[in-house]
Parts: structure tokens; C-alpha cells; sequence
């Protein structure tokens, strides 16, 4: 062996060492700036997976070839755990790329991005910076690099014992029950908690997990007889349509169901938005309401509320991916049934979540955006910046219903969305409003959410008089929910002002049915309830039959269980929190018992895996 060449050697593969540093930083940064705890494990495992990188690219003799290779995967990385954190700052998990196909709407909130970086996030950039530096001022990168066959073997061999020794040892540690979901040897194999995964499993193996999960076809499952039977034995087992002293109570009237974009109970208010609270003061309003966030925050709540069934969880947003399926139990093709009409609207583009496709096979006659019910992007308009109003779709809204023959309406509102600026033109008169009021003091993106709220009030008045002037304001209820919590808001003065950003009680969003024709007083009703609940809700108002259809929500006024299921599979009930991504429970009254969360351990499973089964087999058009 040549000890000179040897000596040499060992400084022209330094650069190795500065790229597996650059490559183990930005994961840590990421699970750092996220707020989970750097743990030994994810570490690890990132360690192991760089080295055969590393490994690769010691066999490449040409400097400038592996220094820009180096470089590239440091830039990708950093990239991509860059994104994770803005993706988890708006969405409270990271994205897997089966949501590659909503790519569209990152970009539409491109400019909000923008206006939240932070010092911090210069951090991702400390690994590149590193490795280019390292690259012009290395000394040696003119001289030849030699090899010596037993010290390449010995690289090689090392690199092959750690990985597989690591792996073998990291699959002791996830320990040995495959068959318990919520421990992590099953949770391993199978990546429903993404937060969970990512923070303990790290970000390369992160990575390689979720590229192998997402290349494996399983849309269009052709499903067994024992595993359609089983279907249907859990749908009927869960699908609970009792009778009570309301159902039927709005048989024969019209509905319009408003999805308000953005919308918390902060927003009520009797100086801000007259009309809104008036809803909340003379209707049925819903102060334990729920709205979990699922792969896409607003798309899904659509689809939750249309059909009270599971949207995916694994294999993509459910509006793109499956879009040809059969609903034929939706609330649309419900009151079709009873000769009503059904339409859904929408100031916005149709390919935005593929609603126009998606909401045809949801049962609706027509989905009506922007360009169909003649409303124009105004002069100056930004794109991902500005909203048009809400009270120019819901007055085409009316102008396009046939008011002589029963009619269900979907509204999807728009100006509540982010984000919360001052620089947004539409929200100008408003914001002179607020400075005026006594949230004069509040931080400016919270005034701008409340503002941008008074544009959906101000449309809410349009709607009511637009009613009254079609004389059907009578015979008319209309349902308003919060479809998530306002995570647009990212100054944390602002949040606090709007929302009570803990844990699970920052999916506490509104729920008001109001009776155009009753003024009841206020009936508030604090029954824990979820965005799944309102589809068996409307239906026993309605005096819908849906008793074929699996519906994990239960009407509110009944005497069903209440339970919250959210993405993680973390479970909220009237007793308690358990929050799947640290095992933790937080009691909430008296009555709590251990016996209650194993119940409801043992049956999530099942919910989340025959969800699934029914979106990826198109179960209703198959069954």
C-alpha cells in the first residue's frame, strides 16, 4: 500500500464528510423548526441512508462531476425539507407525494409564502452555502484521485454492515407487533401519521417510504365476495338512522348549504358581521363543532359534508384521484330523489381541486364557477392575492336557481380565504370599518381575517334579501360551516386573537342551521359534532334515506356516540383527547375510563382501513 498516495487520498475525500454533514442538517432543521424533538433514531437512520451516497460517490474519480453531484443533492434536500416545513406551517402535517396533483394550490398561495419567511428559515440554506464553499476553496480538487482496492472494499463492506446491521437493529427497536396499529412497528409499514413518521423514522427514510407506498397501484381494487360482505357488514353495523322528534322538521324546503372559507366563531360579531350573528342568535347554532383537516383542507370538507364517508388518506386528494367514482348516496342525488334541483357554486376556477368533475359525480347538475355565472376578475386583480366578492356569487347564485321547484344549493364561499393582508384591494373598506370598531387594536392580520369575513357576511345579507325578493325566503334553510380553521393567519398576536390555537381546539369552527322562516331564540347546542355529522343530520331534517350508504358521522340530535376522527387517527370524544402522534390522552371530564379508549382503539382501524377499501374499489359502482 502507498502511504503517500494513502496520505493524499484522505484529504481529496474530505469533501465526503462536508456532504454528509450538509445532507444530515436540513432534516434536522426541519423536525427542529416543526417543534418535534431531535431524537437519536432519525438520525440514525439519515446517517445510514447518506452513507450510500456517500459510497457512490466516492467511486467517481472526476472532482467537478461528484462536486456538482454533491452540490445537486444538497440543493434537493434542502429544497425538499424546506417545503415539508412550509407545507406543515399551513397544514399542521407534511405532504406525501401522492399530493403532487394539488401542486397548483401551493402555488395559488405562492405569494403568502413569501410573506412568512422568517430568520429561521435561512438555516435551510447553511448546507449549500457549506458545500460550494468547501468546493472553491478546496486545495486539492486539480489532483488526481487514485484508488486502492482494499481500501475501496473496505468502504464498500463497512457501508453494506451498517446499513444492514442498522436496519436490522431499527427494526428491533420498532419492536415485533405487526398487528397493533398504533404501535410503531405497524405504523412503520404502514405511514398513516406522517408527523409521527417523519419525526421518528427521519427524513430519508421519510422519503424512501413514501415514494415506495405511493408507486403502489391500488385504485380500481377489484374487492372479493368475503371482503364486499365485510363492507357491508361494517356499513351496516355503523350506519345509524334512527328516528327522533326532528326528523322531518324542514321536509319539502329548500336548502343552501354555504361552506365558509376560513370560518371561525371568532368572526361573529354583532358590530363586524350583523348578519352572521343574527343567524347564530335566531338558529341552531353548533358550539362544538369540529372540522378535521384531512389531505386537502377545503376539497375534503366538501366531500365530508356531501357524504359523511372517509376521503383518502393514502392515495392522493380524493377530488383528483377519484373523480370517476359512484356516490350515489350523496346529499345531491338524496334530493334529487325528492324532484329537488341541485347545483353547486363557486367564485373561482373549476379545476381548482377538480371540482367541476368531481362535484358531477358528488350528484350535482351543474357546478357553476366563475366563467358560468359571468363573474370577472376586476381590473388590478392578483391571482393567490385577491378574491372575488361572495356577495357577487351568491346574488348569480340566485339569478341562475329555478325558485319554483324545490332546490339544494351548494355555496363554496371565497373571500375568507388567505391571505390576510392589507395589500388585498377587496378588503380596503372594511379594514377603515375595523379601525373604527373596538378591534382597533387587534394586529393587522387579524383585522384583515375579520374583514375578509365581512365580505362573506356582506354576501350572506345579499343572499337573505336576494330570498325575500324570490318570495322564497320562507321556505328556505340555510346551513353555514366552517370548513377549517384559519391557518393563513401566521403572526402568533394575530392567531391568538382569532383562535384558541391548542392542540385539538383549533378545529372548534361554527355550525349554524338556520330556518329563514323561524326565530326560535338562540337554540345553542353544545353536542360534540364534525363536519362528518352533518351529512345524517340533513338527511333526518329532510327525511333523506341513506341507510345504504357508509356514514361514519351520526345525526347531532340523536343519542349516538360523539367522536372526532382526525387524519392521524388521533380521536376526540366527549371524554376525552388521544393524540395518536404521541400516545398521549387528555381527560376531559369525570367519566372518562380506559375501557372507553380501547373500544375505540380497536374499532379505528377497521374505520380508516374499509374507508379506504371503498374509495379504491369504487365499492357503489361495483358493489
Amino acid at each position: 500500500m502507498d502511504l503517500k498516495k494513502l496520505n493524499l487520498n484522505k484529504y481529496l475525500y474530505l469533501d465526503l464528510i462536508i456532504f454528509i454533514l450538509c445532507m444530515l442538517l436540513p432534516g434536522i432543521f426541519l423536525i427542529k423548526l416543526a417543534g418535534f424533538n431531535i431524537a437519536k433514531m432519525p438520525l440514525f437512520r439519515d446517517f445510514c441512508i447518506i452513507c450510500i451516497f456517500s459510497c457512490i460517490l466516492y467511486f467517481i474519480k472526476n472532482n467537478r462531476i461528484r462536486y456538482i453531484l454533491e452540490c445537486l443533492l444538497v440543493l434537493i434536500i434542502s429544497i425538499y425539507s424546506y417545503s415539508q416545513l412550509l407545507h406543515f406551517r399551513f397544514f399542521d402535517s407534511f405532504y406525501s407525494f401522492k399530493k403532487a396533483s394539488v401542486i397548483n394550490e401551493l402555488f395559488s398561495v405562492f405569494s403568502e409564502i413569501t410573506r412568512k419567511l422568517s430568520f429561521s428559515d435561512f438555516l435551510f440554506l447553511i448546507p449549500l452555502v457549506l458545500m460550494i464553499c468547501y468546493v472553491l476553496l478546496d486545495p486539492f480538487k486539480k489532483e488526481k484521485r487514485t484508488f486502492d482496492l482494499k481500501i475501496s472494499l473496505i468502504i464498500i463492506v463497512l457501508t453494506l454492515l451498517l446499513n444492514v446491521f442498522g436496519y436490522k437493529y431499527f427494526i428491533n427497536v420498532l419492536g415485533q407487533n405487526r398487528s397493533d396499529w398504533n404501535e410503531d412497528y405497524y405504523h412503520y409499514f404502514n405511514m398513516y401519521n406522517k408527523n409521527r413518521f417523519l419525526s421518528r423514522f427521519g427524513v430519508y427514510e421519510y422519503i424512501y417510504k413514501d415514494i415506495s407506498l405511493s408507486l403502489k397501484d391500488n385504485e380500481n381494487k377489484e374487492l372479493s365476495a368475503e371482503e364486499k360482505t365485510n363492507i357491508k357488514d361494517f356499513i351496516t353495523k355503523h350506519n345509524h338512522q334512527d328516528k327522533n322528534e326532528m326528523t322531518g322538521l324542514f321536509e319539502g324546503k329548500n336548502l343552501i348549504m354555504v361552506l365558509g372559507e376560513s370560518f371561525d366563531s371568532s368572526a361573529i360579531s354583532k358590530e363586524l358581521t350583523p348578519t352572521l350573528y343574527k343567524m347564530k342568535e335566531e338558529g341552531y347554532y353548533f358550539s362544538n363543532y369540529y372540522a378535521p383537516i384531512y389531505l386537502s383542507a377545503t376539497g375534503d370538507s366538501e366531500y365530508i359534508s356531501q357524504t359523511s364517508m372517509l376521503p383518502s388518506i393514502d392515495y392522493g386528494t380524493t377530488s383528483y384521484t377519484f373523480y370517476n367514482n359512484s356516490f350515489p348516496y350523496s346529499l345531491a342525488n338524496l334530493f334529487k330523489e325528492k324532484n329537488y334541483s341541485a347545483n353547486s357554486y363557486h367564485a373561482y376556477l373549476a379545476q381548482f381541486y377538480n371540482r367541476e368533475a368531481f362535484h358531477e359525480d358528488l350528484g350535482f347538475t351543474t357546478f357553476y364557477d366563475m366563467e358560468k355565472l359571468g363573474i370577472n376578475f376586476w381590473y388590478e386583480f392578483e391571482t393567490g392575492t385577491n378574491w372575488l366578492d361572495d356577495k357577487d356569487m351568491f346574488l348569480a347564485m340566485m339569478k341562475q336557481t329555478n325558485t319554483a321547484k324545490p332546490f339544494y344549493n351548494l355555496a363554496i364561499s371565497v373571500s375568507g380565504h388567505l391571505p390576510y393582508i392589507d395589500y388585498r384591494k377587496e378588503l380596503k373598506d372594511n379594514l377603515k370599518l375595523i379601525d373604527n370598531s373596538t378591534y382597533a387594536s387587534y394586529p393587522i392580520e387579524a383585522k384583515c381575517y375579520l374583514a375578509s369575513q365581512m365580505n362573506f357576511d356582506q354576501g350572506l345579507e345579499a343572499l337573505l334579501s336576494s330570498l325575500k325578493q324570490e318570495d322564497v325566503l320562507d321556505n328556505t334553510v340555510i346551513l353555514i360551516y366552517g370548513d377549517h380553521y384559519p391557518y393563513g393567519i401566521s403572526d402568533v398576536d394575530a392567531i391568538n386573537k382569532i383562535v384558541e390555537y391548542d392542540d385539538y381546539r383549533k378545529y372548534n369552527v361554527p355550525l349554524i342551521i338556520y330556518d329563514c322562516k323561524e326565530e326560535y331564540g338562540k337554540q345553542e347546542i353544545d353536542t360534540l359534532c364534525s363536519t362528518f355529522d352533518i351529512y345524517p343530520t340533513i338527511a333526518n331534517l329532510f327525511n333523506l334515506d341513506y341507510k345504504d350508504n357508509f356514514t361514519l358521522g351520526n345525526d347531532i340530535f340523536s343519542n349516538e356516540e360523539r367522536k372526532v376522527l382526525f387524519m392521524d387517527r388521533s380521536i376526540l370524544t366527549e371524554n376525552f383527547y388521544y393524540d395518536c402522534s404521541n400516545g398521549s390522552v387528555t381527560t376531559l371530564n369525570e367519566n372518562y375510563n380506559e375501557e372507553e379508549l380501547k373500544k375505540y382503539l380497536n374499532e379505528i382501524e377497521d374505520i380508516f382501513k374499509y374507508g379506504q377499501e371503498i374509495l379504491t374499489s369504487n365499492y357503489y359502482n361495483n358493489k
